[in-house]
C-alpha cells in the first residue's frame, strides 16, 4: 500500500472525529438562548423572555425533549427552520403553535395548588388538556406591536387554542349576555372562548356537528334544552331522530321515502 493511501485511510476516522466534535460543539452553543435572537424574526421572542417570569429557563427546556440525544435529534428537525430563515415565511403569528407537552412544565412544576385564586379548581382543568392549552404565552407574551416593530406580524391569524381570549386573574370579562358570573371570568374573555372549554358535549344522544357552534342551538342564561326547527308536517318529537338525519346532522332526510328527501 502507498504512503499516499495510508495517509488517505488514516484521515477519513480522522475527518469524522472532526466532524462530530463540530457538531457537538454547535450543538451545544445552539443550545443557549442568546443563540435565538440571531435570526430577527426571533428577538421579540427571545425579549419576552428575558423579561419574563421564565428567563432563567433556556428555551430547550420547553421546546425539545430532555436528554443529550433528543438534542442532538432536535438539530437535524431545526433545519426546517434555518430553511424558514432564509427563503420561508417568518411572519408570527402562527396558526399552530409550537407542541410543548405538559411533561415537560410538570418537570419545574409537579406541585401545583388545585385551588388557586378566587378558589380556581385548577386540578379540574388540568385533567382537561395539556398545560400549553391555557398557558400558551407563559414563556414568551408576545404583543402584536412587538411583532410589527420587527417586521413579522402576520394579520388575521389567529393560533388554534382550546380557550379563547386569556387575561391575567383578575382582568377578565364576564361579556356573555345572559350568563351567569363565574369565577372563570376572572380570567377568560367568556365572549371569545367556545362553549366546549367549559362544557362537554354528552357522548352519546346528541346532535353534536363538527364546526357548528353550541350557540346555534343553545342559548346563555336559559335551560340548556334542544329547541327543534319546524319539521313542516312531520311531528318529529313522535319519531327517533335516525329517521330524519340517518347519516348525520347535516343532512336531513327521512328514512320513510326510502332515503330520498321527502316530496314537496
Amino acid at each position: 500500500m502507498s504512503d499516499r493511501r495510508r495517509r488517505m485511510l488514516w484521515s477519513i476516522p480522522l475527518i469524522v472525529v472532526l466532524l462530530i466534535v463540530a457538531f457537538v460543539a454547535s450543538s451545544l452553543a445552539t443550545d443557549r438562548p442568546q443563540f435565538c435572537p440571531t435570526c430577527h424574526e426571533m428577538k421579540p421572542y427571545n425579549d419576552a423572555w428575558a423579561t419574563g417570569a421564565h428567563h432563567e429557563v433556556w428555551c430547550i427546556d420547553c421546546h425539545v425533549e430532555p436528554g443529550l440525544p433528543a438534542r442532538f435529534a432536535h438539530k437535524f428537525v431545526a433545519l426546517k427552520e434555518v430553511y424558514a430563515h432564509f427563503a420561508g415565511d417568518t411572519s408570527f403569528p402562527r396558526a399552530t403553535p409550537p407542541d410543548v407537552p405538559s411533561e415537560r412544565c410538570i418537570r419545574c412544576h409537579p406541585d401545583v395548588p388545585d385551588k388557586l385564586k378566587s378558589g380556581f379548581p385548577h386540578g379540574v382543568h388540568a385533567e382537561k388538556g395539556a398545560c400549553a392549552q391555557c398557558h400558551y404565552d407563559t414563556g414568551h407574551s408576545v404583543s402584536e406591536t412587538a411583532l410589527q416593530a420587527a417586521g413579522i406580524f402576520a394579520p388575521g391569524v389567529a393560533p388554534k387554542r382550546l380557550v379563547g381570549e386569556t387575561a391575567q386573574v383578575g382582568s377578565g370579562k364576564a361579556n356573555l349576555p345572559g350568563h351567569k358570573t363565574v369565577v372563570c371570568s376572572n380570567c377568560h374573555d367568556m365572549a371569545g372562548t367556545p362553549c366546549e372549554a367549559c362544557h362537554q358535549v354528552p357522548s352519546t344522544g346528541h346532535p353534536a356537528v363538527a364546526n357548528r357552534p353550541c350557540s346555534q342551538c343553545h342559548r346563555s342564561g336559559a335551560s340548556f334544552v334542544f329547541s327543534h326547527p319546524s319539521a313542516g308536517e312531520h311531528n318529529w318529537r313522535s319519531r327517533p331522530c335516525a329517521k330524519c338525519h340517518p347519516a348525520s346532522y347535516d343532512q336531513v332526510y327521512c328514512t320513510c321515502h326510502k332515503g330520498k328527501p321527502p316530496r314537496d
